[in-house]
């Protein structure tokens, strides 16, 4: 199950494939042409750009791979300082 700040990572044969981002927003969707009613998940996902800024990508759930961690995360451990 996918929740809000999740980071992700996308799967081919996606556009971004490789590209790491994190779950901004969580909607649910009717599929189109499907005659059952079925819905399905759509993910805005923030994935930060080289030049600054943010990219916003829709994508549904097969499209994405769940990474251990949420954003922000705190760093956890012990300093070598």
């Amino acid at each position: 199950m996918f929740e809000l700040n999740d980071i992700v990572v996308f799967k081919k044969p996606h556009k971004w494939a490789g590209c790491i981002g994190f779950i901004d927003k969580i909607e649910q969707i009717e599929q189109i042409g499907d005659i059952n009613g079925k819905s399905i998940l759509r993910l805005r996902i923030c994935v930060p750009a080289l030049e600054g800024g943010t990219a916003y990508i829709y994508a549904t759930t097969d499209t994405v791979e769940k990474v251990e961690g949420k954003y922000p995360s705190k760093l956890e451990g012990k300093s070598n300082l």
